[in-house]
């Protein structure tokens, strides 16, 4: 069966899973699995399906093949963790929630996961209590709006009686999600150990208003009328939690308390037995039943039996002192009852505002952003804003999907549309409209049950549908395929949007990457029909410098300090020039904020050339990039930096500095192209890996800078998978190139290939389109550019037979030895074939006495010992190690193996010794 067979089955499978026919869609899963056994998609799928059934173990095993195959999966990962957790194995559910860290050490869930499984692997475990604190901390360091771990970390305070910070991180959970029903339910824990009952039944409250079911706050607000002495009050709420629950023992057993209290002891004694008919095991439960025996044994017998009624709350409601539940659960209301002269307090009258549409939770209100000037102008996009109006204005089909590169302005767009909504410069139709950004992190976090995603997706919906003037905007929009579907929950929000966007009810626009669109949308074209796709283009570099001059003013203002046009003139340009990976506006607003913000934390009245460079050099990974000035001086440097390093090749240094000057000041014809491609041939051991390793140094500060292939190892045609990784279907097609990522993450740099001759054909090929074009596409439609990298290809069986010293005229007859190994057209693409001089005894010892014996002179003073040499050590050494095939290679083996293997018995004979001197006698090397 192909691969388009079975992406076929898998699509229909799919259709009976969304609309849970879970049997149909068992069964096709399981025959693709027998086509396919490492298909993980269905192994994932038939996870899901054994949860939904709560054959939890089965679950787990379909989820774990799944992970056998692709074990890099964060998400798999934490799903598997939660199985565990459920299964009650939390030392398994550990392990897993940490495997999800360790591939993405941003995955906040799973710090959050760990310190709850700790907390019921080791419920009594102080240390335990400890470490699972820590976990919560990490969580909200990677977001801080995290309100479950803020929730948890509240609680921890609470228990430990630091009332104080308990609230402060309470607070905070309210503040990120008002629903959240758990800090209001603690935090009427807080003010009930501080003696303000009113405020602690006023939480409870409000935690029943996030969610009426929550039967553990009814028990509570029951506790506290109890102990206010209001016995009817108390039976109202008990009863209340058993209106939920039946078989909630905690309000069975204080019913029994209550009526215990009121002389009922029958009643009281049958409310515990039911308490121990839910847990046989409450042992609050059997004391209480077993003193009633002991002391009320007449009263048992003879009293009024417990009624059905008895457990109504009906019964009790008009005896009941109810709680003021008409209550706002605005984050203002319930941060103003915490403590008036709070720093967390809010003033009473943002109470009193308008009411945030729902949607407004989960995200921002661009329009209203718009209105109260938070948003920066947005210039050049007039053309693609007047698109998106009129996608919006049609019936059908009206919602516009934005597809372009990282960077290009596709969110700025949108917030232009909502500054010309806000100024009235938009059609009538348009007059009151909302953009409301949904942020699907917000939407999916805490929904912990099933049905909690669908829920808020669903309202949020309505809420837009039976709202015209509601337009949503969904960033990244790919990420709503497959968003909420998880082994709790079916559907995904993209299923669940559908219907109202192919109906016309919603408006809704989308933003998402070229890459995205093709990897996402285009496999599923029941969504992808219900957009309508505008391109968008990068801009020019023209467009790019209005949007800097509109940012100015606020940049200005804001940092209080100015920036001349040159200078942003200079961020365009050097962005356009150095910076390959990124798109604009946005690599040149990210160079204009930095440059402003660092020279402001300087002290400097205005942002200057220096520092624009130095951020642009940190941006593209090298130590600097200078002004066109100092380039200057530095680069005319260059012979006579290289030459006081690398002896013998001073031809070679002339040449490849020559070349390097003309493409750094962008005097070359196709500055696309790498910046110098260079043949370096020539016998071995004569300096040719050593002067690529200085030229990266001189241009980056960093030796690191050099990226060495050894490209003995790409000998097989297929080792083109290294260059661009692996196609669809492969082996590793999922990760991405290696060979790719080191140039994007060095864009400036300089890339050996040694020993290049040994290199499959195929190979050379892709090295072909690098040369020519100066960029290529890998496997994840990457582009990597090459055009700051400068190229330098090694090789020792491409030389001239040379009978005298120096080149001659005998680079000539290299290239014509070159066409006998590479293709004309690789050949034709080499700037410059530098053929490296054997070294002679002269440089030879030059090399040995400024280069090898000061490294190591170097290296015993950090050993605090001072090492001399007399001249007959040197000459020794040239005697022996010198050898014209060999080059220097084989000279510093020799100086190695003579004197280092002398010198360290020498040192263990005396550890003590200050000062080594080194001379040769009869024919071997004496220290003394």
């Amino acid at each position: 069966m192909s691969d388009k067979d079975i992406q076929s089955l898998y699509e229909k499978a799919n259709d009976f899973f969304y609309n849970n026919d879970y049997d149909n869609a068992q069964k096709i899963y399981l025959e693709i699995l027998e086509k396919d056994k490492e298909h993980y998609l269905s192994y994932e799928k038939l996870s899901k399906i054994e949860k939904s059934r709560n054959n939890l173990k089965e679950s787990a095993e379909y989820l774990e093949k799944a992970l056998s195959i692709n074990g890099e999966n964060a998400t798999g990962w934490n799903d598997i963790g939660n199985i565990y957790f459920d299964l009650r194995d939390f030392d398994s559910a550990i392990k897993s929630y940490k495997k999800a860290i360790e591939i993405d050490n941003q995955y906040y869930w799973s710090y959050y996961n760990i310190g709850l499984s700790l907390l019921e692997f080791y419920p009594s475990d102080k240390a335990k209590k400890i470490e699972a604190l820590d976990w919560y901390l990490k969580s909200i360091k990677i977001k801080d709006d995290y309100y479950p771990a803020l929730n948890e970390i509240g609680l921890y305070y609470l228990d430990n009686d630091d009332l104080d910070k308990a609230e402060e991180y309470l607070v905070r959970s309210i503040k990120s999600n008002e629903m959240y029903k758990f800090p209001y339910y603690n935090l009427s824990k807080i003010y009930k150990k501080r003696g303000d009952v009113d405020k602690s039944k006023l939480f409870l409250v409000k935690s029943l208003k996030c969610d009426p079911s929550y039967n553990a706050a009814y028990n509570n607000l029951g506790i506290i009328f109890y102990d206010e002495n209001d016995y009817f009050s108390s039976l109202y709420y008990y009863t209340k939690a058993l209106e939920i629950d039946s078989e909630y023992k905690y309000s069975l057993y204080n019913i029994g308390l209550v009526f215990d209290r009121i002389e009922e002891y029958k009643k009281a004694y049958e409310a515990h037995l039911k308490a121990l008919q839910s847990d046989p095991n409450y042992q609050p439960a059997i004391d209480e039943k077993l003193r009633l025996e002991r002391e009320r044994a007449d009263e048992i017998k003879n009293g009024r039996p417990l009624k059905e009624k008895d457990l109504k709350p009906a019964t009790y409601k008009d005896r009941c002192k109810h709680v003021n539940e008409n209550v706002s659960l605005g984050v203002g209301t319930a941060v103003s009852t915490l403590h008036s002269n709070s720093d967390n307090a809010v003033n009473s009258d943002e109470v009193e505002k308008k009411e945030e549409l729902y949607a407004e939770k989960f995200g921002r209100n661009i329009t209203k952003m718009a209105k109260d000037g938070k948003l920066f102008e947005v210039k050049g996009r007039d053309k693609e804003i007047r698109s998106i109006l009129e996608v919006l204005y049609k019936i059908k089909k009206n919602n516009p999907i934005l597809v372009g590169k990282a960077g290009v302005g596709k969110t700025a767009i949108v917030e232009g549309l909502a500054q010309k909504i806000a100024k009235g410069d938009a059609p009538d139709f348009f007059k009151d409209k909302e953009i409301i950004e949904i942020n699907m992190g917000l939407l999916i976090a805490g929904t912990t049950y099933r049905g909690d995603f669908e829920k808020r997706l669903t309202k949020i919906i309505e809420e837009s549908v039976n709202n015209p003037n509601i337009i949503l905007f969904i960033d990244e929009i790919h990420t709503v395929l497959g968003a909420g579907e998880t082994t709790d929950s079916s559907l995904d929000a993209a299923n669940i949007l559908k219907p109202a966007l192919a109906r016309g009810e919603l408006r809704c626009i989308g933003a998402t990457t070229t890459e995205e669109y093709q990897k996402y949308f285009q496999k599923d074209p029941a969504f992808e029909r219900r957009f309508y796709k505008i391109d968008i283009d990068e801009l020019d570099a023209l467009s790019t410098y209005e949007i800097l001059k509109g940012l100015k003013p606020k940049m200005e203002k804001h940092y209080k300090i100015t920036i001349s046009e040159e200078n942003m003139k200079l961020i365009v340009d050097l962005s356009a020039e150095e910076i390959k990976n990124r798109a604009f506006p946005d690599k040149a607003i990210d160079i204009l904020e930095k440059s402003f913000s660092r020279c402001a934390l300087d002290n400097k009245t205005e942002v200057d050339e220096t520092s624009i460079a130095n951020i642009v050099g940190e941006f593209v990974g090298v130590k600097f990039i200078e002004t066109e000035e100092d380039k200057g001086k530095r680069l005319l440097e260059m012979e006579k930096y290289l030459k006081e390093r690398i002896y013998g090749q001073d031809e070679a240094i002339d040449k490849i500095s020559n070349m390097i000057r003309m493409t750094k000041q962008r005097l070359d014809l196709k500055p696309e192209q790498p910046d110098g491609v260079f043949f370096f041939a020539g016998p071995t051991g004569v300096g040719k890996t050593y002067l690529a390793k200085m030229v990266a140094a001189f241009l980056f500060g960093n030796e690191d800078k050099l990226i060495t292939l050894n490209m003995s190892e790409f000998v097989e045609p297929h080792s083109v998978s290294k260059l661009i990784g692996s196609p669809p279907g492969y082996v590793g097609h999922e990760e991405t190139s290696f060979f790719a990522d080191k140039i994007l993450n060095n864009p400036s740099c300089v890339l050996l290939l040694d020993e290049v001759e040994k290199a499959h054909p195929e190979v050379m090929k892709i090295f072909l389109q690098i040369f020519d074009e100066g960029k290529i596409t890998d496997n994840k439609r990457r582009t990597t550019y090459f055009s700051n990298v400068t190229i330098i290809m090694t090789s020792n069986a491409v030389g001239v037979k040379q009978t005298s010293l120096g080149f001659g005229n005998k680079v000539d007859k290299s290239e014509i030895q070159l066409t006998e190994i590479f293709p004309i057209e690789l050949v034709n693409r080499i700037d410059e074939v530098i053929i490296f001089n054997y070294i002679d005894e002269k440089v030879a010892k030059n090399i040995l006495t400024n280069l090898i014996i000061n490294k190591s002179v170097k290296i015993f003073e950090k050993r605090g010992i001072e090492i001399r040499f007399d001249t007959t050590f040197i000459d020794h050494i040239l005697q022996t190690g010198y050898d014209r095939r060999f080059g220097v290679r084989n000279l510093e083996r020799t100086f190695e193996k003579e004197l280092m293997t002398t010198v360290s018995k020498f040192l263990f004979e005396k550890p003590n010794v200050k000062i080594i001197n080194v001379t040769a006698e009869n024919g071997g090397v004496k220290v003394f």
